[in-house]
């Protein structure tokens, strides 16, 4: 082991070298923490077995954009699981830090060719989840890993609060994820959102990315003064975020497919 990279709610992140193929990789432990049982009604079996459920379907994606599970196995009869080392995040891109995702807090914004460029990768990454039914539920900059600022390629991770088909595992009228990335919906009961509800976490990354701060209650009043920003992407920023769900593009794919007529 070389370091601990993160602390979660229910997870110890450490970089460690591989000793048989001699290259930095990430290690993610199984370690929930007491506040988190005590925030939500799952106990520690069941969020040992959203952990390996995490681990087994990062195992299944083989997708450039989301970063790929290399073994998976147990530490002091605690399951752990290994993945290629990706060296920052979107939120150190974004010169927010990296230990601590503070969503009101201002940061930098990105150029408009590289905002468009992450969201194009974050769209065909979560594509991923969605063509599986999956929704991640908890899309933000601390969980997209970068494989180098500036000119890094996207790495979707950490989907262990995603819901499955038939929303497995998901208890009603609790809300999981971070509560400026989510819609209402989500706030409401997380058991029963769509891919849709991911759809408003990019909007909310999108406009950080481009302005520095959160977007205002109302999409109507979403603008980027003094940024070159194409009508069109702000048109679909405003979609994103719309809180009626219906309003919004479907899903990943429709939400590239948006992006990509997009002209700059």
């Amino acid at each position: 082991m070389l370091r601990r990279i993160e602390t979660t709610a229910c997870s110890e992140v450490y970089e460690c070298v591989d000793p048989d193929l001699k290259r930095r990789v990430a290690v993610k432990l199984f370690d929930v923490k007491d506040r988190l049982l005590e925030m939500l009604p799952y106990s520690r079996e069941q969020w040992r077995v959203r952990f390996l459920r995490e681990a087994r379907l990062l195992g299944q994606i083989d997708n450039p954009y989301v970063v790929p599970v290399l073994d998976l196995a147990r530490h002091d009869d605690e399951p752990f699981y290994v993945m290629p080392f990706v060296k920052t995040t979107l939120l150190r891109e974004m010169g927010g830090g990296g230990d601590v995702d503070e969503p009101s807090a201002r940061t930098y914004p990105m150029p408009l060719a590289r905002t468009i460029l992450v969201l194009s990768q974050i769209a065909q990454g979560l594509h991923a989840f969605h063509a599986r039914g999956l929704v991640h539920r908890d899309l933000k900059p601390r969980n997209i890993l970068l494989t180098k600022r500036v000119t890094g390629i996207v790495k979707l991770c950490d989907p262990g609060v995603a819901k499955f088909p038939g929303g497995g595992g998901s208890v009603e009228e609790y809300w999981l994820g971070v509560r400026e990335y989510i819609p209402p919906e989500q706030q409401e009961d997380a058991s029963s959102v769509e891919p849709s509800a991911d759809i408003y976490a990019v909007g909310v990354i999108a406009h950080k990315m481009l302005s520095g701060d959160l977007p205002p209650v109302e999409p109507e009043d979403i603008g980027f003064p003094g940024a070159d920003v194409p009508d069109g992407l702000v048109d679909l920023i405003r979609a994103a975020l719309s809180p009626d769900k219906a309003l919004r593009p479907q899903d990943a794919r429709e939400f590239f497919a948006r992006l990509q007529r997009i002209t700059v």
